[in-house]
């Protein structure tokens, strides 16, 4: 089932729409958010998160355009969005946010749909560069940024060196900058 007609299916009936687009992707969704929380939240606070991921996607269907990104795309943004905020409200109320982290705090305000959907697009450039990046460079970069492993395990799982991991991973970095002038920060 292609994303069009996901979409169609939740406008036409919501019960079983939603319970099709969450048997398609919940096991991504989790991910997302369980890399994100894990380190710091109880299972209760990733199934919140979760939840919260396709409530919110349900609410901001009618703004939604396939054209402009993929189903996928979206909900993984909302998740890492949702993960990231309820991550920094656990540290702000253990009283300790590390430095790197604070700027993960997102505004008190939800993203409008149109946000949503250039973040979409701009998502979906990333993604196609990513990918143009071949291997081993894309997988360094997925597993060091999306993945959020560090560059030991990175090294030991694609049989390199520490210090090619970080090269490689500098290198591509410099490369996506280069593909994505103008496409990203518009």
């Amino acid at each position: 089932m292609d994303d069009t007609e996901l979409l169609m299916m939740i406008k036409a009936d919501p019960e079983t729409g939603v319970s099709r687009l969450m048997d398609s992707y919940m096991g991504l969704v989790v991910s997302v958010v369980r890399g994100r929380l894990s380190s710091i939240g109880s299972k209760e606070d990733i199934e919140d998160c979760v939840s919260g991921v396709f409530a919110e996607f349900y609410r901001g269907i009618d703004a939604f355009s396939p054209e402009k990104g993929t189903v996928k795309a979206l909900l993984c943004s909302i998740a890492k969005h949702r993960a990231s905020t309820a991550y920094v409200r656990k540290l702000r109320s253990a009283g300790d946010i590390p430095i790197e982290d604070a700027a993960d705090e997102p505004a008190d305000a939800s993203p409008s749909a149109e946000e949503l959907a250039v973040a979409a697009e701009r998502r979906k450039a990333l993604i196609a560069a990513i990918d143009a990046l071949g291997e081993p460079d894309r997988s360094v970069i997925i597993r060091k940024y999306y993945l959020r492993e560090s560059s030991t395990s990175i090294a030991k799982r694609l049989s390199m060196t520490v210090s090619a991991v970080d090269t490689r991973s500098h290198r591509a970095l410099r490369k996506l900058r280069k593909a994505l002038e103008g496409k990203i920060d518009e």
